[in-house]
């Protein structure tokens, strides 16, 4: 259940080679036993969708596509990571807050998440008890207590593993939109400091640590990834992977690789690469984004998917309504449901607004339930 990333170590160089979508680079020969082979799956904004929807297969599918599709086995030479918001989304997750969602990554054998928003929607005592439950870290290296300046409890700056004998360390951002981006009384005891001065301050640490390679995983949209690029490489990270705006990324920026996993688990990031320990250098690498509509189901995670999912559907099957259309989540008469249904709510309001990005899902023709 140990799988390892690696990245370039502070000294090492990475060499990219025919970069594009038709001609990946060469593989280097199997003869080279000084060569370990890496493979990373990257997802981010999972949002609590571990369900089969509409055409895509939900976690089943997408470690159905990582043991079959994949050749992942549960070694050293795979890392799975989040990028964070990890929950708040689909009832299954929301209901439970959470509890479910860390049921199923725990089951996928996930190895460590960024810290998004959400994860402070059922406030800190609700984090740290997902966390209790985790069979994975939570990293954030830009989250301090304002009373002490200290990293909370819930939050590793970063972590190290061990893959085939290198020491990989693996850093984690919060987003410092978080302050606004959850219920800002969630977090009020709380700091969300520069991506550049966490970086400045704990890559350092990691490699001091024994870290011989870094990454980087931040609950940062692509423009921040960006922007951070040179300050990340010009201390040993050579791969970043981002979150946040549910963003599809297989990119190179500035010598730096840059993942992003897209949302609600409809796929995955792959990066696949091999490092040569006597050298210290990537030799090769192949990046791609795969979409997780395959029908290749895991019975695994199916199980634990499932009981969720009746558990679910046992407390929220009440049939509440019936609509005898379609309604979209971004069409006027959505917005006028969701804003109309606050003030019979709070009849004494003068005026509700929402905003058109938390509506999340259609409603559609027919009976409708609260799941």
């Amino acid at each position: 259940m140990k799988r390892l990333l690696v990245l370039i170590s502070v000294f090492a160089i990475l060499f990219i080679s025919s970069c594009n979508n038709n001609d990946s680079p060469g593989i280097i020969p199997d003869d080279n036993d000084s060569l370990i082979s890496i493979t990373i799956f990257y997802t981010n904004d999972e949002h609590g969708w571990f369900e089969s929807i509409n055409e895509f297969d939900g976690a089943a599918g997408l470690t159905g596509l990582w043991k079959n599709q994949e050749g992942y086995d549960g070694s050293e030479k795979y890392l799975i990571l989040s990028g964070g918001d990890m929950w708040t989304g689909a009832a299954a997750s929301t209901w439970f807050e959470g509890e479910s969602m860390v049921d199923v990554m725990n089951t996928m054998e996930y190895d460590a998440a960024a810290i998004g928003n959400h994860e402070f929607d059922f406030k800190v005592s609700g984090l740290n008890q997902r966390l209790s439950e985790m069979t994975f870290p939570l990293l954030a290296a830009n989250i301090t207590e304002k009373a002490s300046g200290e990293i909370p409890d819930f939050a590793q700056p970063y972590t190290i593993k061990n893959i085939d004998g290198i020491q990989v360390g693996i850093l984690g951002l919060a987003s410092m939109s978080t302050p606004y981006s959850t219920f800002p009384a969630n977090v009020v005891d709380y700091e969300f400091t520069s991506y550049t001065d966490a970086i400045n301050t704990y890559a350092p640490q990691a490699i001091s640590d024994g870290a011989e390679v870094l990454i980087l995983i931040g609950h940062l949209c692509e423009s921040e990834l960006q922007d951070i690029a040179d300050i990340a490489k010009s201390n040993g990270v050579s791969v970043m992977g981002g979150g946040h705006c549910h963003q599809i990324l297989t990119q190179i920026y500035h010598d730096v690789i840059i993942i992003g996993g897209g949302d609600n688990m409809k796929g995955y990031a792959k990066l696949e690469f091999n490092y040569n320990v006597t050298q210290d250098i990537t030799q090769d690498f192949e990046i791609d984004y795969v979409s997780n509509d395959q029908s290749v189901i895991d019975e695994d995670v199916k199980t634990v998917v499932d009981y969720w999912v009746d558990e679910t559907n046992s407390v929220l099957s009440e049939v509440i309504g019936y609509a005898s259309d379609d309604i979209l989540k971004y069409s006027i008469e959505m917005f006028n449901m969701v804003c109309d249904s606050w003030f019979y709510t709070f009849p004494d309001a003068d005026i509700t607004i929402t905003n058109a990005g938390g509506i999340r899902q259609d409603i559609f023709s027919g009976d409708i339930t609260l799941v």
